[in-house]
C-alpha cells in the first residue's frame, strides 16, 4: 500500500522506521536470490546508487508522422492526452515511495518531464503558459511528505519544444508545451563525514534542436523534433574516497537515425574516460544487456572494459527493467529486458543488486505502474587505496 493512501500514523510509523527499513532492503531483496555476490571488507566505503526512467508516457508518434499544420496539432493534443492518462503526479508518489525505502545516497532520474499548458488566443498565437505536469516538483513534494531529504544536486534538459497549437478534440484547443529532463537527487540528511558531492556538470550528446535528415521518409518536417539526448554528472565523497556518478539516456531504437546510439555510446565512455576518478555511469540504455544476444551497444562497453554493475553482482538473475505498456496500465507485469544498465570503471565495484517497482503490489491505488521501466539498485564499494 502507498504512503498516500495510509493513516497519519502509520504514516509518522514508516518515518521513524526509515532507517532501519533502509539497510537491509536489498539483502531482504536478494534473499531469495542464491547467487549475489559477497560483501567486502568493511574497510571498503558502501555506496548506495538508484538509476529509474520516469516514463513519459507516451512516444511522441503523432507528431513523428504528422505531414501538415493541422496534423500537428491534432498530434500535439493525441500526445498531452496521451500524457494525462497516465498521471504522472499520482505515478511520482510511488516513486517517491521507493526510494525512501531504498534511502539511495544518489539517483539518477531519466525522462522527467515538465509540460505547461495556456489558452490559445486568435491567430494561433499562444497566451501565458502555466505548468500543469511537473514531474520532479510532484517527486520532490511527495519525498518530503515521507519525511526524506533528497536535493537536486545537478540537471538538465534533453529536450524541450516551445508553446504549440493543441487540437484536443471535444476538449477543445490549447497551447502545449514539454521540457524533458535528467536529474540527479542526493541525499541531503548524511554526516559530511560519510557523504558528500560537488563539482555538477552536465552536456549534450547531439546537438540542441538535432532533427531528423531531411527527407526522411513520414518524418514531419515542420521545425520542431521532440527529441534529443543529454548527460548530468557529479563527483560524489564517500568516506574519503571519491567517484563520479553519471547519468545519461542514449538514443532510442529509431530508424531514422541509426548511428546515433553509437556515437552516443562513444561519447559517453570519453567523457568517463577523462575523468580520473572511478566512474559509475547509470544508463538508459535503450539497449538490451537480457535475453541474449545482448545488443551491440551494450557489447562495445564490454569491449571497452566497462563492468556491468548488475551482472557483477546478481549473475545469472535476468533484472528485467523494460517494459511496461505506454499506458502503464497494464495488469500483468510486461518487463522481459534489461536495458536500464548501471556500468562500472576502475576502483569501484558492485555489491548487490535489485529491481524495484516491477512487482504488482507497486502500482499506484488508480492501477498505474510507476513508469514503464523498472528502477534499478545498486550496492557499491569503493576499493581501498594502497
Amino acid at each position: 500500500m502507498l504512503p498516500s493512501h495510509r493513516t497519519r500514523a502509520e504514516r509518522a510509523a514508516g518515518r521513524a522506521a526509515r532507517l532501519a527499513v533502509s539497510i537491509p532492503f536489498l539483502a531482504a531483496v536478494l534473499a531469495a536470490s542464491p547467487a549475489h555476490a559477497q560483501p567486502r571488507p568493511e574497510t571498503e566505503a558502501p555506496l548506495r546508487v538508484m538509476s529509474w526512467d520516469l516514463g513519459e508516457g507516451t512516444d511522441y508518434q503523432p507528431l513523428y508522422f504528422a505531414i501538415d499544420a493541422p496534423g500537428f496539432a491534432a498530434g500535439a493534443g493525441q500526445v498531452l492526452r496521451e500524457v494525462r492518462a497516465t498521471r504522472p503526479h499520482e505515478r511520482m508518489r510511488a516513486v517517491a515511495w521507493q526510494i525512501a525505502r531504498a534511502a539511495p545516497a544518489l539517483v539518477s532520474l531519466h525522462d522527467v518531464v515538465r509540460w505547461s499548458t495556456g489558452p490559445m488566443a486568435g491567430n494561433m498565437r499562444c497566451g501565458p503558459m502555466k505548468a500543469e505536469i511537473d514531474m520532479l516538483a510532484a517527486l520532490q513534494r511527495a519525498l518530503r511528505g515521507l519525511g526524506t531529504s533528497y536535493r537536486v544536486a545537478a540537471q538538465v534538459a534533453q529536450f524541450s519544444m516551445p508553446p504549440l497549437p493543441a487540437d484536443l478534440g471535444a476538449g477543445g484547443w490549447r497551447c502545449a508545451q514539454v521540457l524533458n529532463r535528467n536529474v540527479i537527487l542526493a541525499r541531503a540528511d548524511l554526516p559530511p563525514g560519510r557523504f558528500g558531492w560537488s563539482h555538477p556538470q552536465s552536456g549534450r550528446l547531439d546537438a540542441p534542436g538535432d532533427a531528423p535528415r531531411a527527407g526522411a521518409a513520414g518524418v514531419a518536417q515542420l521545425g520542431v523534433y521532440p527529441g534529443g539526448r543529454a548527460w548530468v554528472a557529479v563527483d560524489a565523497q564517500v568516506q574519503g574516497r571519491w567517484l563520479r556518478f553519471m547519468g545519461a539516456q542514449m538514443a532510442h531504437l529509431d530508424p531514422f537515425m541509426p548511428q546515433e546510439r553509437r556515437q552516443d555510446g562513444e561519447l559517453l565512455r570519453a567523457l568517463a574516460d577523462a575523468s580520473p576518478l572511478p566512474v559509475v555511469l547509470a544508463l538508459a540504455a535503450h539497449a538490451h544487456a537480457v535475453p541474449p544476444p545482448p545488443d551491440d551497444r551494450y557489447v562495445d562497453f564490454l569491449v571497452a572494459g566497462y563492468r556491468d554493475a548488475w551482472a557483477q553482482a546478481v549473475p545469472g538473475q535476468p533484472g528485467a527493467t523494460c517494459c511496461q505498456a505506454p499506458s502503464m496500465d497494464n495488469e500483468d507485469v510486461q518487463l522481459s529486458r534489461r536495458t536500464d544498465l548501471v556500468w562500472l570503471r576502475g576502483a569501484v565495484q558492485a555489491r548487490a543488486a535489485a529491481v524495484v517497482g516491477g512487482r504488482p503490489g507497486d502500482r499506484t491505488a488508480g492501477g498505474l505502474w510507476p513508469s514503464d521501466h523498472a528502477g534499478v539498485v545498486v550496492d557499491l564499494v569503493l576499493e581501498a587505496g594502497p
